[in-house]
């Protein structure tokens, strides 16, 4: 029996990242004539640059989710060409290097291309391999020498171009993906930019480089996250809400959040929405809504929200007293004045409107 395909990955897979090889060509693109890559050897990495370039893999393994479109060219085909043991890394690795330069219309900064092999543990006795494409910022380096002139009449400064060299900080990065082509995932290609389209997505060179189409839009995405968090909190045990809690709170407050961010971010979204004062139960609650979201594959993953894809029927808390008194709320309670008191025994709810002022509609 085939295991179903998981939607995202866990801490737990993103933690246990280990690199393979790692090779990296220069992407002269203001070279005129000739060919704009200048090729070089597999690298060696130390511990410090190790963990740097883990890192940033392990960034982009939040990265939004593609998948291979079945109606263009992708990247498929060369990345499984990369990973095969038999074939040629550093060569193969230079092709597809020279095919992101050349695909490129218009233009491009200079840049180092990184290709690496990247191992990861997805169950007990089960690791993947996967591959790391990104592109960094370069800088040109040179040797600075200080010598006494002949004549006395002090010293001159002599400067030479000794090399290129990738900048190894985290805000070089300009593109980068994590491919996977075992359809071990519902993804494909997890994907991220120093700049992204206005929409969120990636820029259309670079998503035609990889042949990628979005998995799924944000706008389902969106509902989702909030829907979900509404059935999580009206299953949530009394003994996981605050005092005088309102369950409708939760959703009011998935729903602030998606109003609000210009980007989803799992660890953001759970801290919006899970609030109580006992660090402990809310830790406790916190968990309960990741452990629901992981399962939704709805966390390490990045979109733009979008809040006007949300149902009005979404955006506000409607009570109904059993006297037949309903009650229409467009947020949090809170910021409405409202709060919210059961009465001991079979006493009731206490239902209290703090306001400046009221007026008679009807």
């Amino acid at each position: 029996m085939s295991r179903a395909k998981e939607s995202a990955l866990t801490d737990a897979q993103i933690a246990s990242i280990k690199i393979d090889k790692l090779i990296f060509h220069v992407i002269q693109a203001d070279q005129e004539e000739g060919d704009k890559v200048t090729k070089l050897s597999e690298v060696v990495l130390d511990q410090e640059q190790t963990q740097f370039f883990i890192e940033r893999i392990q960034s982009v393994s939040k990265g939004i989710q593609y998948n291979f479109n079945p109606d263009t060219l992708s990247t498929k085909e060369a990345c499984a060409t990369l990973l095969n043991p038999d074939k040629d890394f550093n060569s193969e690795s230079v092709k597809l290097t020279s095919s992101f330069a050349q695909q490129h219309r218009g233009h491009m900064a200079n840049g180092v291309f990184v290709v690496s092999t990247v191992t990861i543990k997805v169950a007990e006795k089960e690791e993947l391999q996967l591959l790391f494409l990104a592109k960094f910022d370069y800088r040109k380096v040179y040797e600075i020498t200080v010598k006494a002139r002949e004549d006395g009449s002090g010293d001159e400064v002599i400067m030479k171009k000794i090399a290129a060299n990738l900048v190894e900080d985290k805000s070089a990065i300009q593109k980068s993906a994590l491919v996977d082509i075992s359809e071990t995932f519902s993804w494909d290609i997890l994907a991220d930019e120093r700049r992204l389209k206005a929409n969120g997505e990636v820029t259309d060179y670079f998503k035609a480089f990889l042949g990628a189409i979005l998995r799924e839009v944000a706008s389902v995405l969106t509902k989702r996250a909030v829907t979900l968090v509404n059935k999580i909190a009206r299953e949530l045990d009394e003994n996981n809400l605050p005092e005088g809690a309102v369950r409708g709170d939760y959703r009011a407050r998935a729903v602030a959040y998606m109003e609000t961010s210009d980007e989803y971010d799992s660890d953001d979204f759970l801290n919006s929405v899970v609030k109580d004062d006992d660090p402990k139960r809310r830790e406790e609650t916190r968990e309960i809504f990741k452990k629901e979201l992981e399962l939704a594959g709805l966390t390490n993953q990045k979109f733009v929200p979008k809040p006007k894809s949300l149902p009005k029927s979404q955006r506000k808390q409607v009570w109904r007293t059993a006297e037949g008194l309903e009650i229409e709320i467009p947020g949090e309670t809170a910021d409405f004045g409202l709060n919210v008191e059961h009465l001991p025994g079979n006493q009731g709810v206490l239902i209290q409107i703090q306001t400046q002022r009221y007026e008679v509609k009807k």
